[in-house]
């Protein structure tokens, strides 16, 4: 597990310095715009992408035929891809968290709770998206995926979009505070569920899989 984590981390040193270069455009755009959790959203939408790098990268290099070579079974090559994610969600969510923090207490908006509560949240968001995608990518590849992973990206935006207009149409009260910490509180415990039967899908998906 630890060599495969090994070997995808130095894959994606490159992209790497890209996306930190990316989140460095992107910190002075949500400066200007006073606006902590975009540049949250924004660094943890890129990092855990990386993911999707990582395989694409690995079906270039036809990397599972080689790797099933050595002492590994299917199962642990999916484990790591999840166990990646997690990795690339998380750096990108403390990271740019602590950012917004500093950026509440040196230009004095907002508040550091309401920062660490969108970082929460962003972060179960990523890892909800991407529970749903690493499926279909396992299934189908990367190219061939990119359709699927539009809606399943697109589908949830267009869904907000038009309730929160049906909520400003019908005079709809907004969530209260405590209604919404209360969904912060509970969501981990969905989206862990949502991670366990999205990772026995893909390997139930990837031991079938002709490699």
């Amino acid at each position: 597990m630890e060599g495969l984590l090994l070997k995808d981390i130095v894959n994606l040193k490159k992209s790497g310095k890209q996306i930190v270069l990316a989140i460095a455009v992107l910190g002075v755009f949500s400066l200007s715009m006073k606006n902590a959790p975009y540049l949250i959203g924004m660094a943890v939408l890129m990092t855990s992408m990386l993911v999707m790098t990582s395989i694409a990268y690995d079906e270039a290099a036809k990397w599972d035929k080689y790797a099933l070579t050595m002492p590994l079974i299917k199962k642990d090559i999916v484990l790591e891809k999840y166990v990646l994610l997690v990795l690339l969600t998380v750096v990108g969510g403390v990271v740019s968290g602590i950012f917004g923090c500093i950026m509440n207490v040196v230009l004095k908006f907002g508040t550091i709770k309401e920062t660490l509560a969108a970082c929460g949240a962003i972060i179960m968001v990523a890892l909800l998206l991407f529970s749903l995608v690493l499926p279909v990518l396992f299934r189908f590849g990367v190219e061939k995926a990119r359709m699927i992973m539009f809606v399943i990206f697109g589908v949830p935006a267009f869904l907000l979009v038009a309730f929160a207009k049906l909520m400003e149409k019908y005079n709809i009260p907004k969530p209260t505070d405590v209604q919404m910490e209360h969904v912060l509180y509970v969501s981990p415990f969905i989206v862990a569920l949502i991670f366990v039967l999205s990772y026995r899908i893909s390997v139930g998906i990837y031991e079938k899989k002709e490699l």
